[in-house]
């Protein structure tokens, strides 16, 4: 079984193929995902991407099967494509959006399903669409390599978690987080409850991606939101240092993450305490 660690020269080399692809993830991610496919597919179950925009994620992981020769043996379209494909406000301020000729003429709520369609057109046959919400989507069947950038809220976690992770096969489906950072804090929640079904593999430095291998079956009763709802007031602070052993070299992204947390669940007078520790223990200036 591969460990699926990659030094930089062989990330580097992967990300040249992805320096044209539109998208916000960076090359050196989409690389490590693309070696995910090629080194770690076993043709055991179907590659998903959550989260997928306008595709270039989705191009990353079908761009690695295309060197593993378990993709031709597998019976139906391996890669599976989800978004609610509806514009949000902030699309619009990416910077490459700016002066694109169709990106910048989309407004708040417009569909961009069709748009991800052409820019994707070389792939079609080799992906399946699904225009879901995430926080209610539909699934069926058994995935071995799950790509997950869209637990960016509590429902979203509860959605994402209870519908794909029971899907996933033990001692072999890996899961790759992108922005396993402060932007997406519900994502290191759900990580720490379930710290003991997975194994870290590694973490992609200067970058938010850490991937993990699930490694025992998940109980039948599963449900992330019993275990939110569970988790004692302190564990929350807990769950978010647990996380920072995760995130080497990222800066600030790890330490305010219990920070925005505080702060959306209107805890503020905690988050205050919290910036404050950071200041003194890290020397951060205001």
């Amino acid at each position: 079984m591969s460990q699926l660690i990659f030094n930089n020269s062989t990330l580097t080399k992967r990300a040249n193929a992805f320096k044209e692809v539109l998208g916000c993830t960076a090359h050196i991610e989409k690389a490590y995902y693309s070696l995910v496919c090629e080194h770690g597919y076993q043709g055991l179950g179907a590659v998903v991407d959550l989260g997928c925009f306008l595709g270039s994620t989705t191009r990353a992981l079908v761009h690695g099967l295309s060197y593993n020769s378990h993709w031709l043996t597998y019976p139906e379209p391996v890669v599976h494509a989800f978004d609610i494909f509806r514009w949000e406000p902030w699309m619009t301020s990416l910077p490459f959006v700016t002066n694109h000729p169709v990106l910048q003429n989309f407004k708040q709520g417009d569909s961009f399903l069709n748009y991800f369609i052409t820019l994707n057109s070389d792939i079609r046959d080799s992906i399946v669409i699904h225009e879901e919400n995430l926080c209610t989507p539909d699934w069926h069947g058994s995935i071995e390599i799950l790509l997950v950038d869209a637990i960016k809220a509590e429902k979203l976690m509860q959605g994402i978690c209870n519908t794909f992770y029971p899907a996933l096969i033990p001692n072999v489906s890996i899961i790759l987080h992108q922005d396993f950072n402060w932007q997406e804090v519900y994502c290191q929640i759900s990580c720490y409850l379930l710290r003991d079904y997975f194994e870290y593999i590694c973490s992609l430095p200067h970058n938010g991606t850490v991937s993990f291998r699930y490694i025992k079956p998940l109980p039948e009763d599963f449900d992330i939101g019993a275990l939110f709802s569970a988790m004692p007031h302190n564990d929350y602070m807990q769950a978010f240092y647990w996380a920072r052993q995760y995130l080497p070299e990222t800066g600030a992204d790890g330490l305010f993450a219990p920070i925005r947390f505080l702060c959306e669940r209107g805890l503020f007078s905690e988050a205050r305490k919290e910036f404050t520790q950071l200041q003194k223990e890290y020397d951060i200036e205001t």
